[in-house]
C-alpha cells in the first residue's frame, strides 16, 4: 500500500472518528437537554389539567352551595313541597349546570329526593341503588347533613368517575343548624372528558382504579409513587404522556389521569441535530479534501521522489550519488540527512574493507586453528595457521567443506557439530581430541560458536582450535599432586584422630583426681590449696574440649560424625548449659543467663549433645571475651517450624572485616581472649559445620564495643540423617 493511499485512509479515518465522536456527544446534549424541556412542558400540561379538573369541581361545590344554602331549601325540608321540586331541578337545571344527579337528604340520612340525568342522551334516568345507599350511609355525605361542613371531590362508582360536591342546607344567610345535605354530582363520561379536553385544548384520558389499562399506562403506574406522584413517558416518537392519579374524597385513587401531547420540541431538538449534523458532514469533508491536497502538494509527492531515488541508488550500489534536497522543512533536512548519511557510508564501506584487512591480520596473529564457517558448512576465512595445517593457500579453503580436506569418517562428525552450533544457537566444545599417533599425536581442544545476525538468526560460526598437548601434560601431573595431597590430609586427620583419642585418657585421669581431691576424698584442703586445684579443673576441661574439638574436627573432615535424634526438653538444655559454664562464669565476674521464650514447645525434636555442645562452645567464646557484663542464652521460636537459639554476651565485639573469618578453621580474630589457652580456632568452625549437618544455620551479629550475638536457627523436627 502506497504511503499516498495510507495518508488518505489516515485522514479519512481521523476525521470520521472526530465527526463521529462529535456527533454523538451533541446528540447526546442536545437529545437530553430537549428530553428535559418536553419533561418540563408535559409536567405543566398535566398540572395544567388538574387544575382544570380542580376548577370543575370547585364550579360544582359553587352550584351545590346556591341551592343548599337558600330558605327555599331549607324550608322545603319541612314542607317537602313539591313545587320547590318542579321548579328548582327540571331538566334544563342539569343540561345548563352539567348535573349527572342530585340527591336531598334529612338529617337522618333519609332521602328526600333524589334524580339523576343523562347528559349524553338529555333525559332523566333511574338512580342507581349505588348512589341511594352511600348517600344515606356513608360518612363522606351524611357529615355535611349533620355539621354545617362540606364535601368535595371525586367518587369512584362502578360505573366510572363522578365529581361530587355535599353541602349543608342552611338559610339564605348560611345560618343553622343544618336540616340535612344536598349533593350534586357531574358522571365524568366521555363527553364531560371531552368537553374539558376543549376547554384546557389538550387530549385527556381516565382509567378509573382497578380498571384493565394499556400496556405503556401499566408501565407508568408502576412508576408512579408518593415520591413521584407525576411520571411523563414517550409513547412513541410522536407522542409523550403524561401520567397522576386523583383520588376520591376518602384520599384512596379513584382514576389515572393521562395527558398526551404531540412531541414537537423533541421533533424540533431531532430537526436542529439533523442540521447541526450535515453542516458537520459537509465540514468535515471539505477540511478532509483541503488536508489531503495539502499533504499531496507538501508531503507525498516529494517523499515519492525521495523513494524513487534512494531506490536507483540502492539497485546501483553507488554510494557517490546523492539524493535532491529541496524546501527547508522537515523532508528538506531529511534528504540531506541521507545525503550526510551516503557520504558516511561510503566511508564506511572505505573502512569495512580496510578493517577486513585488519581482521585477517589479527585471524592470522592468534595462536590457534581459527576459521569462519557459513550455515552450509562452507569456509568463510581462515587464518595462516589453520591453512598451513591443511596444507592450502588461503583462497583454496574459502568456499570448501571439510569433506575437501578430511576423511569422510571425520568431515561427517565435524558437519553434525557445525550443525548442532547453527541450528540450535548453541557453543559446542570439544574438550580434547587427539590428532595423529604418538610420539607425534597432538592434543586439540575445539569451540565454536554460533554468529549470528542482528534478528539473533544464525548466519554461520566461528571456530577455535587449541593445541593443549603441553596443557594435558601438565593436567596429568597436577592430577598426581592432587592424589598425594588427599593422600596426606588423609593423614593429618587419622593423625589428629590418634591424638586426640591419645590425650583424652591422661586429661580425664588428671581431671578425675583433681575433682577427687577438691571433693576432699583424700582428706580435708588448706585453703591454699583450693585455688590450684581449681585452676587444674579449669585448665583440664579447657584442654578437654580442645582435644573434642580436634576429635570433631577430624570426624567431620572424614565424614563419619553421627546425629542421634531425640526428643528433649529446652528448659533441661538452659540448666545444664548453666551448670557446665557457671562455674568458669563466676570465677570471672559474669553474670550467665538463660532464657526460654513461652511459644517454644516443651519437647523439641534433634541431637541434644551436639545442640549442647554448639552452644556451650559459643558461650565458652563468649566467657574468653567478656571481662564485665553478662552472656545470654535465649532459645525463641523463630517461626512455625523452626526455633533459635540466641548466645549474647556484653564483650569487645568483632570487626566487620574479620566476621566471614570467625567460622573458618584455624582462624582467631585480632582481638585476643586474656590468659593462658587462647584456643586453636576450630570451636566457631565446629559450631558452623555442625549446625549446618543438623539441617540449621548460624548467623552473627556484632558491633564493635557493642557485644556480640550468635543466632542458631534449627528445624523443630529435622530431617533423620546419618552420618556427616
Amino acid at each position: 500500500m502506497s504511503l499516498r493511499i495510507k495518508s488518505l485512509l489516515v485522514a479519512a479515518f481521523t476525521t470520521a472518528i472526530l465527526l463521529v465522536t462529535f456527533l454523538l456527544f451533541t446528540r447526546l446534549i442536545l437529545t437530553d437537554s430537549y428530553t428535559q424541556l418536553e419533561q418540563q412542558d408535559t409536567t405543566a400540561h398535566v398540572e395544567r389539567a388538574v387544575n382544570a379538573l380542580t376548577n370543575d369541581l370547585a364550579g360544582l361545590a359553587r352550584t351545590a352551595n346556591d341551592y343548599a344554602a337558600w330558605d327555599d331549601t331549607f324550608n322545603f325540608i319541612e314542607s317537602r313541597d313539591p313545587v320547590y321540586l318542579e321548579a328548582n331541578y327540571p331538566d334544563a337545571t342539569f343540561i345548563n349546570n352539567r348535573l349527572s344527579v342530585v340527591t336531598i337528604v334529612d338529617t337522618q340520612g333519609e332521602i328526600i329526593f333524589a334524580k339523576a340525568f343523562d347528559l349524553d342522551q338529555e333525559q332523566e334516568i333511574p338512580v342507581a341503588p349505588e348512589i341511594s345507599d352511600l348517600v344515606s350511609s356513608h360518612p363522606a355525605f351524611l357529615r355535611p347533613a349533620q355539621s354545617i361542613s362540606s364535601t368535595v371531590g371525586i367518587w369512584l362508582l362502578s360505573t366510572g368517575p363522578v365529581l361530587v360536591a355535599v353541602q349543608p342546607i342552611l338559610t339564605s344567610d348560611g345560618a343553622g343548624p343544618p336540616r340535612g345535605a344536598l349533593l350534586m354530582g357531574r358522571v365524568l363520561s366521555a363527553n364531560e372528558i371531552a368537553q374539558l379536553s376543549e376547554v384546557t385544548q389538550l387530549t385527556l384520558a381516565v382509567h378509573p382504579s382497578g380498571a384493565a389499562l394499556p400496556p405503556e399506562a401499566q408501565a407508568a403506574l408502576s412508576a408512579l409513587s408518593a415520591q413521584q406522584p407525576l411520571v411523563v413517558r414517550p409513547l412513541n416518537e410522536q407522542i409523550v404522556q403524561g401520567y397522576t392519579w386523583l383520588h376520591d374524597i376518602t384520599a384512596q385513587p379513584a382514576f389515572l389521569l393521562r395527558v398526551d401531547r404531540a412531541r414537537d420540541i423533541y421533533q424540533q431538538g431531532q430537526a436542529t441535530f439533523a442540521y447541526l449534523a450535515l453542516a458537520l458532514v459537509v465540514g468535515g469533508l471539505a477540511m478532509g479534501g483541503v488536508l489531503t491536497w495539502v499533504l499531496q502538494r507538501t508531503v507525498i509527492s516529494r517523499l515519492g521522489r525521495l523513494n524513487r531515488e534512494v531506490q536507483t541508488i540502492g539497485a546501483r550500489g553507488d554510494l557517490t550519488q546523492r539524493v535532491s534536497a529541496q524546501g527547508q522543512d522537515e523532508l528538506g533536512s531529511l534528504a540531506a540527512e541521507m545525503n550526510r548519511m551516503l557520504a558516511s557510508l561510503e566511508n564506511t564501506q572505505r573502512l569495512l574493507r580496510q578493517r577486513e584487512r585488519e581482521a585477517i591480520t589479527l585471524l592470522d596473529s592468534i595462536p590457534a586453528f581459527a576459521f569462519f564457517k557459513d550455515t552450509a558448512g562452507r569456509y568463510v576465512v581462515a587464518n595462516q595457521k589453520f591453512c598451513e595445517a591443511l596444507q592450502r593457500t588461503r583462497e583454496e579453503v574459502v568456499g570448501k567443506t571439510d569433506y575437501d580436506f578430511y576423511p569422510p569418517e571425520r568431515a561427517e562428525r565435524y558437519r553434525v557439530d557445525d550443525f548442532y552450533v547453527t541450528e540450535r544457537g548453541e557453543t559446542h566444545e570439544v574438550s580434547e581430541e587427539t590428532i595423529g599417533q604418538e610420539p607425534n599425536a597432538i592434543v586439540l581442544a575445539t569451540k565454536k560458536v554460533p554468529l549470528k545476525d542482528e534478528s539473533g538468526q544464525a548466519i554461520g560460526l566461528i571456530g577455535l582450535a587449541f593445541d593443549i598437548t603441553e596443557r594435558k601434560r601438565a593436567a596429568q601431573e597436577l592430577a598426581v599432586a592432587r592424589d598425594q595431597a588427599l593422600a596426606a590430609l588423609r593423614f593429618k586427620s587419622q593423625l589428629l584422630a590418634n591424638v586426640s583419642h591419645d590425650l583424652r585418657t591422661p586429661i580425664s585421669a588428671i581431671l578425675g583426681f583433681a575433682e577427687m581431691l577438691l571433693a576432699e576424698v583424700y582428706g580435708p584442703l588448706q585453703e591454699q590449696q583450693l585455688e590450684p586445684l581449681t585452676r587444674i579443673v579449669m585448665d583440664c576441661n579447657q584442654l578437654g574440649r580442645l582435644v573434642s574439638d580436634l576429635l570433631d574436627q577430624s570426624r567431620l573432615e572424614a565424614g563419619k560424625l553421627t546425629l542421634r535424634f531425640r526428643p528433649f526438653a529446652p528448659a533441661d538444655l538452659i540448666e545444664s548449659i548453666k551448670a557446665s559454664a557457671g562455674l568458669s562464669a563466676r570465677d570471672k565476674g559474669l553474670e550467665l543467663i538463660g532464657l526460654v521464650a513461652p511459644d517454644v514447645p516443651p519437647e523439641i525434636q534433634g541431637d541434644y549433645e551436639r545442640v549442647h555442645q554448639v552452644v556451650l562452645n559459643l558461650i565458652d567464646n563468649a566467657l574468653r571475651f567478656t571481662q564485665e557484663g553478662s552472656v545470654t542464652v535465649h532459645i525463641t521460636r523463630q517461626d512455625p517450624v523452626n526455633y533459635a537459639i540466641q548466645v549474647s554476651d556484653t564483650g569487645p565485639g568483632i570487626a566487620p572485616d574479620e566476621q566471614a573469618l570467625v567460622f573458618e578453621t584455624f582462624q582467631q580474630g585480632s582481638v585476643q581472649a586474656p590468659g593462658r589457652y587462647k584456643g586453636l580456632g576450630l570451636g566457631l568452625s565446629i559450631v558452623k559445620q555442625l549446625v549446618t549437618l543438623m539441617g540449621g544455620q548460624v548467623t552473627l551479629d556484632s558491633q564493635l564495643g557493642q557485644g556480640t550475638t550468635f543466632t542458631i536457627s534449627l528445624p523443630l523436627a529435622p530431617e533423620t540423617k546419618g552420618q556427616a
